[in-house]
């Protein structure tokens, strides 16, 4: 009497490979995206600090009398204002600039327009622009528009 034989008993040596190089594939696929993530996730950072540096130095002006040196028109101050904070890197501190262009907003009477400036990584620590950058770091500049009326 013949016994039935089972057409398959588990995987085969082949199949076992094949879903070896499609878990590999995706897994390096995913691994790719991690050091840019890594990158747009410190940028964010760094923009949202930016963001509060401006607000805080727009809310410093916006408080002045329009008489006030810091609002003549012109630049301000002749060398940027430098703040640090913390990193995602515990051990290292990052360094914004800040400074501010006053002109006169000739529409609305005792009025100033002011451009402020919050840069990472952009001076020098003598206020001149950087002409290279670190390896790996990215220069970020934002500029932020607000009126001055009194």
């Amino acid at each position: 009497m013949k016994t039935k034989q089972s057409t398959q008993n588990g995987f085969t040596l082949i199949e076992i490979l094949v879903a070896i190089v499609v878990l590999t594939a995706a897994i390096l696929g995913a691994m790719a995206l991690l050091p840019t993530s890594y990158k747009q996730i410190t940028n964010a950072g760094r923009t949202t600090t930016m963001d509060h540096l401006a607000q805080m130095k727009m809310d410093v002006l916006r408080s002045l009398p329009i008489t006030s040196s810091d609002l003549t028109d012109g630049t301000h101050p002749a060398t940027p204002e430098f703040y640090t904070a913390g990193s995602a890197d515990k051990s290292k501190t990052e360094t914004f600039s800040v400074k501010w262009v006053v002109t006169d907003y000739t529409p609305m009477l005792n009025s100033k327009a002011v451009i402020v400036e919050v840069g990472f990584g952009v001076y020098n620590d003598d206020g001149s622009l950087k002409t290279s950058t670190e390896e790996g770091i990215e220069l970020i500049k934002q500029l932020y528009t607000t009126f001055i009326t009194q």
